[in-house]
């Protein structure tokens, strides 16, 4: 029997299955495996992200937020930290800081949490709700949480301006190589092998700018049709209906294929010539970081952990100025000249290996543990 020094609690919303659950199970396994730790997550949802918990023994405990209020699902939570006996309290996005980190602070347990992508501060005062929680976010993080974590040197400098910078640390999220590798060898998708397939992969929100991705499959289609391309869209949101509607109205449903959510999307990525990453902002992209694994070329956004991820264009192609012309002209030279390509690709499995691995990610997250207790 193994002696456990330290119990930790997760706590995540679980609604939705994109790169902060992808991280934040990668994370839970490695950590899992430590005999010092006891790992246990609550949950405000059943899904993906619970199921896959469970499968790797890791224990859940869902409090649904459909069923229950805020202070309902706090008093459970209070509730349950003092019958585990957890030492701190670790959360992920705003409605669990909030919750977790008042919760933590009742039971007298040091309470952190990472944020995992760029954060807004305010909203339209058309919408006070998201005004409160905002607000309230920013105090319990400002007053009550012990340690911030940023995914990424660049979203540390936005989070400094508003966060005491003693309380803000950088931990860059990690990667389990080998469970990704053996992914993708399995079943693998149909796709046909003559054609250029060039994929963007995440939730169909605004700041994904999927527009962009779009627009590129028409100049593609229209400009440049030796490339013989096709277009793949992984992931499902609230943009789907209208992002189908453009595609329809540009004339490119052919070329452009809606994959919805894809449950074993490594296998996907291994199969596509060409990665985009249109966003206007982002932490550090699981997405990026299990392509660069995989093998698949990357042509990204400039934009927070990616260019670091990518050695400054070392190990992919950085777009500066987020507009059509550059990628397109991007994947040109992808296909002009394939010793690019292989330097690349090289630079970046070196890179994943190095610096952004699930047991490195993992070391540094339990270094912060320690240190809160």
């Amino acid at each position: 029997m193994r002696e456990i020094v330290l119990k930790i609690t997760h706590i995540a919303s679980g609604d939705l299955w994109a790169g902060a659950e992808a991280q934040l199970l990668t994370l839970c396994k490695s950590l899992n495996s430590a005999k010092e730790l006891s790992i246990e997550v609550i949950l405000l949802n059943n899904g993906e992200l619970a199921n896959r918990l469970k499968y790797y023994d890791i224990e859940v405990l869902i409090i649904n937020e459909q069923k229950y209020n805020s202070y309902q699902i706090f008093k459970k939570i209070k509730k349950h930290l003092l019958t585990s006996q957890s030492q701190l309290v670790h959360t992920h996005r705003k409605k669990e800081n909030i919750i977790g980190g008042l919760a933590a602070k009742y039971v007298g347990i040091p309470s952190m949490r990472t944020v995992h992508g760029d954060i807004e501060i305010t909203h339209a005062w058309k919408k006070p709700h998201k005004l409160l929680i905002n607000y309230l976010n920013w105090l319990i993080g400002r007053f009550i949480q012990n340690k911030l974590i940023a995914v990424s040197h660049e979203l540390r400098k936005v989070l400094i301006e508003y966060y005491p910078e003693s309380k803000v640390a950088t931990i860059e999220n990690g990667v389990d190589i080998d469970s990704i590798l053996n992914n993708a060898k399995m079943t693998l998708p149909s796709y046909n092998t003559e054609r250029l397939k060039i994929a963007i992969v995440g939730r169909l929100v605004q700041v994904k700018r999927v527009d962009i991705f779009l627009n590129i499959a028409k100049y593609c289609t229209d400009n440049l049709p030796y490339l013989n391309a096709e277009f793949f869209i992984f992931g499902d949101g609230p943009l789907m209906d209208k992002l189908k509607e453009s595609c329809s109205k540009m004339g490119i449903d052919s070329v452009v294929h809606f994959q919805g959510h894809t449950s074993n999307i490594h296998a996907s990525i291994a199969q596509m010539d060409i990665l985009l990453i249109t966003s206007d902002h982002e932490g550090l992209p699981m997405t990026l970081l299990e392509a660069m694994t995989l093998g698949t070329p990357v042509i990204a956004h400039s934009v927070g952990g990616i260019t670091k991820a990518l050695k400054e264009g070392n190990a992919g192609i950085l777009i500066e100025s987020n507009i059509t012309e550059n990628y397109v002209a991007a994947i040109e030279r992808y296909i002009d000249d394939q010793l690019f390509i292989t330097k690349i690709l090289s630079n970046a499995k070196a890179e994943i290996k190095d610096n952004y691995s699930s047991e490195l990610n993992a070391s540094h997250y339990l270094n912060e543990y320690k240190s809160l207790l």
